[in-house]
């Protein structure tokens, strides 16, 4: 399900809940909205929003911590590739097609998760497991050299280790970018907002400019379940992580 379906089921859920309420003001007698059964609407009212509060709270923070960290793995894997590049590149010139067998990997990938950055007529077709044959036939063709000092063979050795690394971060990063919101928290935090929503209907007065407010209330928490969604996906959707880290490795890839 993608995040502007679930976020317009989450409006459609809590405007329901207010119409709802709203109706139930018109047909409930007068008595039944009147000093203590108003104040223990009102507490009950209070409870729910302090546990949707909570629930938000929650989701906005881990949708944060996700993001955040998906944005210093994207700039550790960048540096990374820097590192394999500069190790290979003091190795010597005999490197130099798998320098170009990085970059081009490097810009696939790119080409992957940032489309919208790049020109060309058909959407490249690359999948993890494309990024995992090409990273072997790198590490393949690294441990094929054959050193003939000292020196080359501490720079085999280092890009042995980065291109290790760099292999590690991915797969944390394509584990991290398939991570999904708990289904209970998400149907719980709507439930309870629909039933917040139904209990400002029922206490709220009738007039036009109180359902407008009411209204863009339910539109702006409806809102934050779409960009809690989009955080926990930074890699692809509305919301993703700056693809600048990336750019700065590709440009000084094979200098």
């Amino acid at each position: 399900m993608s995040s502007l379906v679930l976020s317009a089921i989450a409006l459609a859920c809590i405007v329901g809940g207010m119409v709802v309420g709203l109706v139930l003001r018109r047909v409930l007698p007068d008595h039944h909205l009147r000093d203590t059964s108003r104040d223990t609407v009102k507490t009950g009212a209070g409870l729910i929003a302090t546990l949707a509060a909570l629930v938000l709270g929650l989701l906005v923070t881990s949708a944060k911590s996700a993001f955040d960290s998906t944005n210093a793995e994207l700039t550790q894997v960048s540096t990374k590739i820097i590192l394999l590049d500069r190790a290979l590149a003091q190795y010597g010139d005999e490197t130099k097609p798998m320098r170009q067998s990085l970059k081009q990997t490097l810009e696939r990938g790119m080409q992957q998760i940032w489309p919208d950055e790049f020109e060309y007529t058909q959407p490249p077709s690359y999948t993890v497991g494309d990024a995992q044959a090409s990273e072997d036939r790198i590490e393949d063709s690294i441990r094929a050299l054959t050193p003939a000092n000292e020196s080359q063979k501490a720079m085999r050795e280092e890009a042995l280790k980065h291109i290790s690394d760099l292999s590690q971060l991915r797969w944390l990063l394509f584990e991290q970018s398939h991570t999904e919101l708990p289904t209970a928290f998400v149907v719980l935090l709507i439930f309870w907002l629909s039933i917040l929503f139904g209990t400002f209907g029922l206490l709220a007065p009738r007039n036009a400019t109180v359902t407008i407010v009411l209204f863009l209330c339910a539109v702006s928490v409806a809102s934050v379940i779409f960009l809690i969604r989009e955080m926990n996906h930074p890699l692809r959707g509305a919301v993703q992580v700056s693809s600048a880290p990336a750019r700065q490795a590709l440009d000084q890839l094979g200098k």
